[in-house]
């Protein structure tokens, strides 16, 4: 009996051992050829001896071992070992533990990326960095959804230090998917493609460090890996570029990775049906507290444009856009239907969600809200969904996945977008950009705003029941009493007022909800620079009034009673007050003034029009 006793001791002794000696913080990470190649990242817990023992099947008795090619320590404190696995079969199950001397950690599982055109579901987002409930509700909605890879945008923490990062890489094991495999537990581990944010801008190794990142494939850490490209499949392309090396003293950086992206476009971008991209900074953030990135701009929209890029995930803004198919124009964009880039972000995985109040005139729309992207690809299109993180959504079964790789949970709560609704359809024009599909085999085409400055009047408003009609108001800075109101006509009509992004029955600051017509809705000191306005049918109704006043500048109405405007110290066009990258007068930005022809305009967003032209100006004084 002692003896039994003094066995089961030594087991359980072992098996604590075991337990305590175990890796933890696993991450996966493709940065080149996941058809057949991954490097599998832990930290360690002992002074052990650690490796990974791997194999095709769950029989560990045919499995083989690797010892770690690489050990890092990030911020003088969080170790971290590198194995990378080569010569795996494509498109297959790959099973590991990482053991050490005291024994073998949790099993864990990993799917390689296709070789022929199997369509597949990838998770795109960015900026975890700070509000960690949330954080941790994305990942566990990854868990649930079992993409084959996932893109993540940077800004992975706050201060980029090694107990954040433990936190974050803590935070991450959430993503797994518990599954039993012929009578085993395993947790399936997605692998998911680095981006350079920045708030790792302290330490510009932070990729390589932390995620084993080797972009370059030159066994060195430095800022070189945080820039490449690679083929998930024959379908997809994926380039992850470092958008802060505009920052100051990395110009050097900048001119290397941005001759090695044409290069490369011009050598690879048709090697894959589709060519996605991925930084940090939006090119154009949808946030009035964020400055625009024209010097992006000039680095990469042409280059994007001309080889064919189709979509462009951006992160940082801490909110939810969909942009218009664009093609550049001038330091800007417009929007086509003949084929351009789609550019959709910005951030929100966990950050707390800024305010979206800076659409542009090829917005699709865009929200205040966390979430991340959803992207199903296959042969003949790109479908984009933006998810929010309810706790409600159902989780896929491994046998699910495998049967249907585009399947998706049931219960996720998607955001819908004006004029799209829950999915942003792409499919391929004949230039090798992307359309919006509308679903009936057409593009969608931009859509057409209906603009109401203050001091206007728009008559003879007519609809039929649940009918919309939907205005955007222009609210120049220093704007006060602003009214907006409805009247007159036959029938019920209600309105929806909703300063920053475009109203619904849904979103909105202003509901007066009455009978009949007369309504009204009255902002003391506005708060935004664009008001939108949604008129929707209770019952059918017709020779409705909209009416918007205000008091701007001093003045009662629009500003332009007829009196002869000053124009001190306002730039006349086409003596532009913003410069381009090269110090040259090139354009105008949100709340920028200009004289033309004796009156003065304002400027909405980023725009190189004449003023009064289009929609990108407001009326000042005329």
């Amino acid at each position: 009996m002692k003896g039994l006793f003094y066995l089961a001791t030594i087991i359980i002794f072992t098996l604590s051992s075991s337990a305590n000696a175990e890796a933890i913080y696993h991450r996966l990470i493709w940065d080149n050829s996941p058809q057949f190649e991954a490097t599998i990242g832990y930290t360690p817990t002992t002074n052990a001896e650690y490796y990974v023992t791997y194999g095709f099947s769950p029989n560990e008795q045919n499995w083989q071992s690797k010892s770690p090619h690489t050990s890092t320590t990030f911020d003088n404190t969080l170790e971290s070992e590198f194995v990378t696995l080569s010569s795996l079969p494509a498109n297959s199950p790959v099973y590991y533990r990482v053991c050490s001397s005291s024994g073998c950690g949790e099993r864990l599982w990993f799917k390689t990326a296709p070789t022929d055109n199997s369509p597949y579901t990838v998770i795109a987002g960015g900026d975890t960095r700070t509000g960690w409930t949330t954080r941790r509700k994305g990942n566990q909605l990854v868990a649930k959804i079992r993409p084959l890879f996932i893109m993540h945008g940077g800004d992975y923490t706050n201060a980029n230090t090694a107990s954040e990062m433990s936190e974050y890489l803590s935070d991450w094991q959430l993503t797994f998917s518990n599954d039993v495999i012929e009578g085993t537990a395993y947790k399936r581990i997605y692998p998911f493609i680095a981006t350079h944010g920045n708030h790792e801008d302290r330490n510009y190794n932070t990729l390589c460090q932390v995620f084993g990142v080797d972009y370059n494939s030159d066994n060195y850490c430095d800022a070189k890996d945080t820039f490449g490209a690679f083929n998930i499949s024959p379908l997809l392309r994926v380039y992850t570029l470092n958008s802060q090396f505009k920052n100051s003293g990395w110009s050097s950086h900048a001119n290397s990775m941005n001759q090695w992206l044409s290069q490369d476009l011009s050598i690879n971008a048709g090697s894959a049906k589709w060519r996605m991209a991925q930084y940090h900074k939006p090119m154009y953030p949808h946030y009035t507290g964020k400055s625009d990135n024209t010097i992006l701009v000039s680095w990469w929209a042409q280059l994007f444009y001309n080889h064919g890029v189709n979509l462009v995930v951006e992160s940082d803004t801490h909110i939810n856009k969909i942009t218009q198919a664009l093609k550049p124009s001038g330091i800007g964009f417009t929007s086509t239907t003949t084929g351009g880039t789609v550019y959709v972000g910005e951030g929100s995985w966990g950050a707390p969600a800024r305010s979206a109040n800076d659409p542009k005139s090829w917005t699709i729309d865009f929200a205040s809200i966390q979430q991340f992207k959803v992207i199903s690809v296959t042969q003949e299109k790109l479908t984009v969904r933006t998810a929010q993180f309810s706790s409600g959504a159902e989780t896929l079964t491994k046998s699910q996945r495998d049967l249907d790789p585009l399947m998706l949970p049931g219960s996720i709560q998607w955001w819908s977008a004006s004029d799209i609704g829950d999915s942003l359809v792409l499919s391929k024009a004949t230039n090798g950009l992307s359309i919006i599909d509308s679903g009936n085999g057409g593009p969608v085409d931009p859509p057409t705003s209906k603009e109401i400055a203050i001091g206007e009047t728009k008559s003879g408003l007519a609809g039929s029941s649940s009918a919309e009609i939907h205005f955007s108001i222009p609210v120049p800075a220093g704007t006060k009493n602003l009214s907006i109101s409805t009247s007159g006509g036959s029938g019920d009509v209600d309105l929806y007022v909703n300063p920053g992004q475009k109203a619904s029955s849904t979103r909105y600051d202003c509901r007066p909800y009455k009978s009949g017509n007369a309504e009204s809705c009255q902002y003391t000191t506005p708060t935004s620079d664009t008001y939108f306005v949604m008129l929707k049918g209770y019952s059918s109704f017709s020779s409705v009034t909209l009416k918007v006043t205000g008091e701007v500048d001093g003045n009662t109405g629009g500003g332009n009673g007829g009196g002869t405007c000053d124009v001190t110290g306002i730039d006349v066009y086409p003596n532009w007050p913003q410069l381009d990258w090269q110090g040259n007068p090139s354009h105008a930005s949100s709340g920028d003034k200009m004289v033309y022809q004796d009156s003065i305009y304002q400027a909405k967003y980023w725009t190189q029009t004449i003023p009064g032209s289009d929609n990108s100006w407001s009326t000042v004084c005329q």
